[in-house]
């Protein structure tokens, strides 16, 4: 319903790093948080279509390294994986939506 007032959520993530959902939204869509150390290694499942927004350090992206500020559009791409980008020891984070249509 998009005449209906804006829902906002605030949610208080764990300490630990991998693959964290974050809020719950009301579409066919899932948000989720890569925090990724250095030589860490998450698998994102697969998804229709991807985003992959990254908010600190480098992260790599299959071959590609985003830096902060940087998108991955993914479309049909079956499972990937996100890392930390060998040469960044700070590690690193990204937002990721999964969307289901």
């Amino acid at each position: 319903d998009h005449d209906g007032e804006p829902e906002y959520a605030h949610v208080d993530l764990p300490g630990t790093h991998g693959l964290l959902p974050a809020v719950t939204v009301h579409a066919p869509a899932q948000l989720l948080v890569a925090r990724l150390d250095p030589g860490h290694v998450v698998e994102v499942p697969a998804a229709p279509r991807s985003l992959v927004h990254v908010v600190r350090g480098t992260v790599r992206c299959g071959d590609t390294d985003l830096l902060a500020g940087d998108e991955a559009h993914l479309t049909s791409a079956g499972p990937y994986d996100l890392s930390v980008a060998p040469d960044h020891a700070d590690g690193g984070e990204a937002l990721i939506w999964q969307l289901e249509t």
